[in-house]
């Protein structure tokens, strides 16, 4: 991923949208309300430094969230796990957080309550 590459998705994807939270997370006035996360960055990745800070946007809310760093990769580390040992263990790092994501989903269905934070559920799609 290079400046020029980043410009292009830029234009074709937000299409002009230059400030929008759901766009641009950092841009969030509150953080509070969203669920637990797992920030996985790659230290030659360009945009490496805004997903470490949207991690520690959500630490300072007190959501709950795993961050880290891989170092010695770039953007697109995840395409490369066959072939890269460290990609290859983000992948299962990035499997075994969901994994405990679905489970902790999984107890809070059981239970009838949030064991997820401060997390509040979006409305069905339909409803929006």
């Amino acid at each position: 991923l290079n400046r020029a590459m980043i410009s292009w998705f830029f234009k074709h994807y937000f299409r002009g949208v230059k400030a929008d939270p759901r766009a641009f997370p950092l841009q969030a006035k509150d953080f509070s309300d969203l669920p637990p996360a797992a920030v996985l960055t790659a230290a030659l990745d360009p945009l490496c430094s805004e997903g470490e800070a949207y991690a520690e946007c959500l630490k300072d809310a007190g959501v709950p969230v795993f961050s880290k760093r891989y170092e010695g990769l770039a953007h697109e580390f995840f395409g490369l796990s066959s072939v890269v040992d460290e990609a290859k263990a983000a992948v299962h790092e990035a499997a075994s957080q969901l994994r405990r994501a679905f489970e902790l989903s999984s107890v809070e269905d059981r239970v009838g309550k949030s064991t997820l934070g401060k997390a509040k559920s979006n409305p069905p799609l339909e409803a929006r």
